[in-house]
């Protein structure tokens, strides 16, 4: 069984011969035009505050997040999220090229917006505090990698170094389960929850 080091070496080669491979490729769908335009509406909604539904599982269409958008940077996204009785139900970081649909002020959004009581948490309100609260905090996360759209690895983040994630990884009861590392270029979706 390898040591830390070397899984960190292995992950590591791995993910500089994927970017490698990549280089050209990143993710994104249509024109320059259209995604620039949906980086401004992104922007503005963050601007605003407005609790709004992102969906971004194309395979589960029904599903969405309801929350404000956090954090954006060229490929991700940072939310705070609701539940559906108004409750913060934590934060999730996911890739941009996920969405598919954004909406905003309907019905569904009023009646959670009605149910907050606690106003939104500014400790976390950027992709950097949230990778710097989720490693110093201990907080249990749930992650999905390469598009899966299942939780691949459940723990909590020990460190993170040269892009790779060290988990501590917890069974469904909070026991821990051993250690796991990933590139966090493989991950689409990360949920902290609080």
């Amino acid at each position: 069984m390898p040591d830390h080091q070397q899984a960190i070496n292995i992950l590591k080669d791995d993910l500089e011969e994927r970017k490698r491979k990549k280089k050209n490729q990143d993710g994104k769908v249509g024109s320059d035009d259209m995604t620039n335009r949906f980086e401004k509406i992104l922007n503005e909604i963050k601007d605003s505050q407005e609790l709004i539904c992102i969906y971004r599982n194309h395979n589960q269409t029904d599903s969405f997040y309801v929350g404000l958008i956090k954090g954006i940077d060229d490929k991700n996204i940072l939310m705070e999220v609701f539940d559906k009785k108004g409750e913060r139900d934590g934060y999730v970081l996911f890739r941009k090229s996920m969405v598919f649909l954004v909406e905003t002020q309907n019905e569904y959004i009023r009646k959670i917006q009605e149910k907050i009581t606690k106003p939104s948490d500014n400790r976390i309100n950027s992709i950097e505090s949230f990778w710097d609260n989720l490693v110093k905090g201990n907080l249990l996360t749930e992650i999905e990698l390469l598009e899966s759209g299942f939780v691949d690895v459940r723990g909590c983040v020990l460190g993170i170094q040269e892009g790779i994630l060290q988990i501590r990884v917890m069974t469904d009861d909070e026991q821990p389960d051993g250690e796991a590392f990933c590139a966090i270029s493989d991950i689409s979706k990360i949920d902290m929850i609080i």
